[in-house]
């Protein structure tokens, strides 16, 4: 069977094709990923805010703490007493009068004092922490 120049010119076109096919596809490849970590980030903020705005308008609001306390809860505590560090900062983010509460409760490793063990599943705030130590810890609008 023999190749007609027809043919020849159809198998170079395909070939060709292919070609232009795989280098097109490399090259959206490479800004694919920037293009799409901007689009994610964009999309987030514009997600936060219709959220802030339908909240608003249905009378919704976020929820916060009024006092600073917090339950201290085993779970986020390991063997060594250090605290898991992404919860504090949820209960940071949540109430930012729980800081001097933690800054009070643990040292400088992160590690929940020995003093304060007593405290694990139980309620955190200044009164708590006074009652153990005599500490004070002066937080607005708090009572101790």
């Amino acid at each position: 069977m023999k190749i007609t120049t027809s043919e020849k010119i159809e198998l170079l076109k395909i070939t060709g094709i292919g070609i232009a096919v795989i280098i097109a596809w490399k090259y959206i490849r490479t800004w694919s990923t920037p293009i799409g970590q901007w689009i994610d980030s964009g999309s987030a903020a514009a997600g936060v805010a219709l959220s802030d705005i339908t909240a608003a308008l249905n009378g919704n609001h976020r929820v916060e703490f009024s006092e600073a306390r917090f339950f201290l809860d085993e779970r986020y505590i390991e063997n060594d007493l250090t605290v898991n560090r992404t919860w504090i900062q949820t209960l940071i983010k949540s109430n930012a009068e729980i800081e001097p509460l933690f800054n009070e409760l643990l040292d400088v490793k992160g590690r929940l004092k020995l003093k304060y063990e007593h405290l694990i599943n139980g309620e955190v705030s200044a009164e708590t922490l006074a009652n153990a130590s005599g500490v004070t810890i002066g937080l607005v609008n708090q009572k101790v």
